[in-house]
């Protein structure tokens, strides 16, 4: 590769980033509310002082909680200070649920604090401590009657360190739902239908919402998958059940058909496409149109040829769509690869692969080509590549 090329490249990974650091956490002490009713002032501004909220967050969280009296809260905060929340972490959780202001933390917060600790061995004390404050409604849960039942049912369904990956992303499994009545009945009837154990985890992580579902409910959803087509033994099952349950899922799912529709799917493209990746109808009417539109219009393809592979529609714009495909675009305008490039062969391979198929391969025929797509991504690979 010739130097000049080198050089730039090395001098542009080699530049010092911005700083991205967070802004220390300090409390608005002599912050001025924005409009609230009078019989508020207290509550706004303990909120500003004490809990280092915004004006405007201050008065949209006294909405939903009233005081008197500061005692009860400082005792609160004082007890969260104690077990070693920051003050960041303590307004995050005020911010999300301000009604555990008027709990007592000795007898509601703290035992599901330490119950956390012992249960969840792999779990360390920042861990939970950042969980918790990212995920307040464990705090508002019942211990007895949810957090305990529900974290003891899944460590023996899908193993402890499962069930603590399923805590740190704040799973509604842990602390939502009816585990008697709801969550066993419908894992039960996965389990007798023949969904193995890897895709009940699946189920856990990606479409929990489908244990929200009455049992009789959700056996008949279960039911018109399999009537589909759909195989209980393969992990698009359960993804297809998420995609059909619920009212927000199926809003989503006829958003999306009508985009689908409009870029030139018939019905069984789009139906073809459900069968591949049920979740291609849950995207956002924005993704699919700016996949779409980016095939269509800078690639010169049909939309339909998204239908048949419609992962493509999963991966990142930004970061993986527009600056591969521009790039091997580009790369077979020149003669360098085939003008009928396949989408999915370009994006399904890892960084690395790509880098060596497409961009170190034709650093010397194309180096214009190849070292934007270098420099855009900052891709300390590929210059470990040709250094």
């Amino acid at each position: 590769m010739p130097l000049n090329l080198q050089a730039l490249i090395r001098s542009v990974l080699s530049r010092p980033r911005p700083n991205q650091s967070l802004a220390n956490f300090s409390t608005l002490q002599n912050a001025e509310p924005t409009k609230y009713p009078p019989e508020k002032g207290l509550v706004v501004s303990f909120l500003i002082n004490s809990c280092g909220l915004s004006p405007k967050d201050a008065v949209a969280a006294s909405k939903k909680v009233h005081f008197d009296s500061p005692g009860k809260p400082n005792d609160f905060l004082g007890v969260l200070r104690k077990q070693g929340f920051t003050e960041p972490q303590i307004s995050r959780i005020v911010r999300a649920e301000p009604k555990l202001l008027t709990w007592s933390a000795e007898k509601f917060i703290l035992p599901k604090i330490q119950f956390f600790r012992q249960s969840l061995v792999g779990v360390s004390e920042k861990d939970v401590l950042d969980t918790v404050s990212r995920f307040p409604c464990f705090l508002t849960s019942s211990l007895e009657h949810k957090l305990e039942p529900n974290l003891d049912y899944l460590k023996n369904l899908v193993g402890p360190k499962t069930t603590e990956t399923l805590f740190r992303k704040g799973s509604r499994a842990l602390f939502r739902f009816d585990l008697t009545n709801k969550v066993i009945p419908n894992m039960n009837h996965l389990q007798e239908i023949g969904v193995p154990p890897a895709f009940l985890k699946l189920s856990l992580f990606q479409c929990v919402g489908i244990f929200s579902l009455e049992p009789n409910e959700f056996k008949k959803l279960a039911q018109n998958v399999r009537e589909m087509g759909f195989d209980p033994s393969k992990s698009m099952f359960v993804l297809a059940l998420h995609a059909l349950s619920g009212k927000a899922c199926l809003a989503l799912w006829n958003k999306c058909y009508q985009v689908y529709q409009k870029w030139g799917w018939s019905r069984d493209d789009i139906l073809s496409a459900f069968m591949k990746h049920p979740n291609c109808m849950l995207c956002s009417e924005k993704k699919v149109t700016a996949v779409l539109e980016f095939v269509v219009r800078e690639l010169g393809r049909e939309a339909r040829v998204v239908a048949r592979c419609p992962s493509i529609i999963f991966y990142s714009m930004e970061r993986r769509i527009v600056p591969r495909c521009t790039l091997v675009r580009d790369l077979a305008s020149k003669g360098l690869v085939k003008k009928d490039w396949v989408l999915t062969s370009v994006l399904s391979l890892t960084e690395k692969d790509f880098m060596r198929k497409y961009v170190v391969r034709f650093a010397q025929e194309a180096q214009g080509l190849c070292g934007t797509y270098a420099l855009r991504e900052k891709n300390v690979a590929f210059f470990k590549l040709i250094s």
